[in-house]
């Protein structure tokens, strides 16, 4: 039987639910950071991809991620696929670093709060909304 348009459309909605914040996050960030020192160029741009991704790195060594046995990735259920999470990451993120007068040492830091910030919040409203173990 064929699935109608209201049923995969909230499929693909339910399976975004993880991309779609952490997006929101990096989006949010830099967009409140342009805002707040101007146009700052590429280099503190690049500064910030930089934090985000070293720091995604670390969080992957930290956790050690790398012994775990692969796992297929699948959107969270119950209360969690409300992902609020940026509405608290992405202001965490700009105001942790908003003090910093350098636009490239503050774009920097920002990349490393905002993945902090999203990871960790998402941990913790998985735990909260009851999250089945896997």
């Amino acid at each position: 039987m064929r699935r109608t348009v209201a049923e995969l459309a909230g499929d693909i909605a339910h399976s975004l639910v993880l991309p779609q914040g952490f997006t929101l996050c990096i989006a949010g960030t830099l967009a409140m950071h342009v805002d707040h020192h101007g146009s700052p160029g590429w280099f503190p741009v690049w500064l910030f991809l930089c934090g985000a991704s070293l720091t995604y790195s670390a969080l992957l060594l930290l956790l050690r991620v790398y012994r775990r046995p692969g796992v297929a990735a699948r959107p969270p259920t119950r209360r969690a696929v409300f992902n609020v999470v940026p509405l608290a990451a992405v202001p965490l993120a700009h105001f942790a670093t908003a003090w910093v007068s350098s636009a490239a040492l503050s774009f920097l830091l920002a990349g490393c709060v905002v993945i902090l910030g999203y990871v960790g919040g998402l941990a913790l409203l998985l735990q909260w909304s009851g999250e089945p173990e896997v």
